[in-house]
């Protein structure tokens, strides 16, 4: 089946891009320094692959073929299942 990948989202200072069918990166530009490097966390989804995702007001929102995770921008180290 197909699996749609580098589609990025943006809100605020904050940009989320699926670079997998297991992972989303996201950066925030608001740390970006003059060699165009920011800081950076990495989102695995070692069983499921992304099937959506949703940027915007504080919140990320992550649905894989079995689960919905919502994170919070200011924490994305413990999402809501």
């Amino acid at each position: 089946s197909a699996q749609l990948v580098e589609r990025t989202l943006e809100w605020g200072t904050l940009e989320a891009t699926l670079s997998g069918p297991h992972q989303i990166i996201i950066r925030d530009l608001a740390t970006q320094s003059p060699d165009r490097t920011c800081a950076e966390e990495k989102l695995d989804f070692a069983r499921d692959r992304v099937i959506e995702m949703a940027l915007g007001y504080n919140h990320l929102v992550v649905a894989t073929s079995s689960q919905c995770y919502i994170y919070s921008t200011d924490n994305f180290n413990t999402p809501y299942i």
